[in-house]
């Protein structure tokens, strides 16, 4: 029998200060698509490859900045990743191994 191809989501998190948690991300699969709200493309420059905790990068403008934390944040076990940026915080519970295809910027 044949496996269900695995849905592409894009979440786009805007920039409101706020903590967004999406369960169920896969990386690899989703996209983060980070909007800074200036109503031009911002172009994220992360480095290429993994993501690792710590990691800081920014927009091609300079006027905003992200920073990855990966860690067990809910105290279930299994590692997490969050990204704080400028704009707010996006929390992915069970997610890890993201790299910077995954992130986009609008």
């Amino acid at each position: 029998m044949p496996r269900k191809p695995k849905s592409v989501d894009t979440f786009i998190l805007p920039a409101d200060g706020e903590t967004h948690t999406i369960a169920g991300f896969q990386p690899g699969i989703d996209h983060l698509l980070f909007d800074s709200g200036t109503g031009v493309y911002d172009g994220i420059l992360p480095p290429l490859g993994y993501l690792y905790d710590g990691e800081t990068f920014s927009n091609s403008h300079n006027t905003a900045s992200w920073t990855v934390h990966i860690g067990d944040f809910n105290g279930d076990g299994v590692l997490d990743t969050s990204i704080d940026w400028s704009g707010g915080q996006v929390f992915l519970p069970s997610a890890t191994g993201l790299t910077s295809a995954d992130l986009w910027g609008g």
